[in-house]
């Protein structure tokens, strides 16, 4: 799904008013100019289906602004009265030296329920912990920090224990450019009903924490220019991933389903081999080689029979041989709990410098650091770091918009994928563009999750994908694994391995 920004988002709905205007025109039977007003009315319907799907009828009041957020809130609260709920109270806050929206105006025109206005601080309601708060007080059109009676009113709102629920965003939320100032308030929303496209603010972690969920109402704007739009940012979920995963063939061998590589381990993180060998198998790999120190082998063998360890690291505790003919495997994973020694590091030189497809993790990430490898990075290989080895990596940010600048600069510089990992796992590829997975929950945010992680993505490379279908398909299987998981345990009890062991049901969902 395509992330559109605010200006393009303007520009969508100035684009739809213009082609109904010239549908209108050319049609003898429509006698009506569509202008702003429709679209308020189709937002208010796509709205209202959608609440009524996710939550049940409550007491409800409707906090509106002055502006076209506001006008959709007017019209969602004629259709709920309509449709029968109990519309407690409509609030309309007044700004000092403000104009209402024509929309806005029109909309409190046509409802016949009355509204109260907040022009002081005295006006500011109480509000109850029973009843719904529907939030449409500012929309995506907001570009300054709130102050005065509207941050006063969205802290009433965030301390009332009610039900939020914000139209399009919630208010106070700038949808893609950072928070400008400290503690500036925004609607913290148990849900948000967005319109047509989610938005850039959901995903990261400074704005994203003040959404519980999010669900997306189609207001029917062109989808002509949805079509012709290019979009650098976009989500990527289940209907995206079933165009990716492939079905296996009743004539496939081992070796057709290709022959992967970890280089993984240490004295201590053995763990981490036995991890992200078992998702690489689970995942599809034909064929797997481990390199480990001589210390994991009789764990592995034990705990993996399926894979061959015949070539283990003379090493006791680290590795630091690299074998012959690398070049024959399908795709090499390193990284996963292989320690920082410095003979360790030549061999992921050694490694990056095959332009083998490497999918390079955790201690391979901070050896590249450590050891300013930067040049030996390569257009085959898969970073995938997460907050604290992307600092290593690539150093330190001002917000989560200059975090996300920083991995687009650096795919394209290296040109390479760079996975980061998180909440919604960010995917960056050498062409600018930017994926945001949906899978997932905070179950992953646990030890071992990134080495599963590593292992799926490597049995899809070996498997024929292309690097950047199998980060995609990869990340979403691990995060769609996880939510699998979640729904036969409770969270804080899930293990790396409950994600292994769910793998063959995300794939069975996909296909």
């Amino acid at each position: 799904m395509k992330i559109f920004t605010r200006d393009v988002i303007l520009k969508w709905e100035d684009f739809t008013i213009k082609e109904r205007i010239k549908h209108a025109l050319n049609s003898s039977a429509n006698n009506k100019t569509p202008h702003e007003v429709d679209l308020v009315e189709d937002a208010a319907d796509s709205f209202c289906n959608e609440l009524n799907k996710n939550i049940f009828k409550k007491p409800t009041i409707i906090l509106c602004g002055m502006g076209n957020n506001g006008a959709d809130g007017l019209a969602i609260a004629r259709l709920l009265d309509n449709q029968g709920w109990e519309v407690r109270n409509i609030y309309l806050l007044e700004e000092y030296q403000k104009n209402y929206s024509d929309s806005n105006t029109i909309n409190q025109q046509k409802l016949q329920l009355p509204i109260t206005f907040i022009k002081e601080d005295a006006d500011i309601p109480q509000i109850p912990p029973d009843v719904i708060v529907l939030d449409a007080l500012f929309g995506i059109g907001l570009n300054r920090p709130l102050m005065g009676i509207p941050a006063k009113l969205i802290e009433r709102i965030n301390n009332s224990n009610a039900l939020v629920v914000s139209v399009d965003v919630p208010s106070g939320m700038p949808i893609d450019f950072p928070i400008n100032a400290n503690n500036q308030p925004i609607v913290n929303s148990t849900l948000t009903i967005t319109f047509n496209t989610p938005k850039m603010a959901f995903f990261l972690p400074e704005t994203g924490h003040y959404i519980n969920e999010w669900k997306l109402a189609d207001t029917k704007l062109s989808t002509n220019f949805f079509h012709q739009e290019e979009a650098n940012y976009n989500t990527f979920d289940a209907s995206d991933a079933k165009k990716i995963v492939k079905h296996i063939s009743q004539w496939s061998t081992k070796w057709d389903r290709g022959h992967s590589l970890l280089i993984t381990g240490s004295l201590g993180k053995i763990g981490s081999s036995i991890l992200s060998s078992k998702a690489c198998l689970r995942t599809g790999s034909g064929l797997l080689s481990i390199l480990a120190p001589s210390c994991g082998y009789t764990a592995l063998q034990t705990a993996v029979p399926e894979a061959m360890c015949s070539i283990p690291d003379k090493n006791d505790t680290f590795i630091k041989t690299l074998p012959t003919n690398i070049e024959r495997y399908n795709a090499i994973a390193i990284g996963m709990g292989i320690g920082l020694h410095k003979k360790t590091a030549n061999i992921l030189r050694e490694v990056l410098s095959k332009m083998i497809p490497v999918v390079v993790d955790a201690d391979a990430i901070n050896l590249i650091a450590e050891y300013q490898m930067y040049d030996f990075i390569h257009s085959k290989c898969i970073l995938t770091p997460h907050l604290k080895e992307f600092e290593r990596l690539f150093g330190t940010w001002k917000n989560d918009y200059d975090r996300l600048r920083i991995q687009i600069e650096k795919s394209m510089l290296y040109n390479c994928i760079i996975i980061f990992k998180g909440r919604h796992t960010c995917i960056s590829t050498p062409e600018g563009k930017v994926f945001f997975n949906n899978s997932g929950n905070a179950s992953l945010a646990k030890a071992g999750s990134g080495d599963v992680l590593s292992g799926m993505i490597t049995a899809l490379v070996a498997q024929g994908y292309s690097n950047y279908e199998a980060s995609l398909l990869g990340v979403y299987l691990h995060g769609l694994s996880a939510d699998l998981a979640l729904s036969m345990q409770d969270m804080d009890s899930i293990l790396a391995s409950d994600i292994i062991d769910n793998i063959g049901k995300a794939f069975s969902v996909i296909k």
